[in-house]
């Protein structure tokens, strides 16, 4: 008879593991559903294209390093973004460095 009560405990806390399993999975699905724009596809996808976008960006510069490109046009087409980002990056940081400056 002990055995008996012993099962049906167990089974009992089973099942209410399993509702509680169950509901942290109804969870997840409603944590994603309230997400808006992002699903589970493509909650990552952000992340994963500026990982891709990184790699590119180092085979592209291993390859046109060891390329030896002497067309000077061609030369101002790939450093002018490189330029651009670079002046805006200073133009974002200079400001900052003199405004904590000024307050410390």
């Amino acid at each position: 008879r002990m055995t008996n009560q012993q099962t049906a405990n167990q089974s009992n806390t089973n099942k209410v593991k399993e509702k509680e399993e169950n509901q942290q999975d109804d969870n997840t699905e409603v944590a994603y559903k309230d997400a808006g724009h992002c699903s589970r596809n493509t909650h990552n996808l952000l992340l994963g294209l500026t990982v891709m976008g990184v790699v590119m960006g180092v085979v592209f510069g291993m390859l046109l390093r060891y390329m030896k490109v002497t067309d000077s046009s061609a030369l101002t087409m790939v450093s002018f973004p490189g330029e651009i980002l670079m002046r805006m990056l200073k133009m974002l940081i200079l400001p900052l460095i003199i405004s904590s400056l000024i307050t410390g």
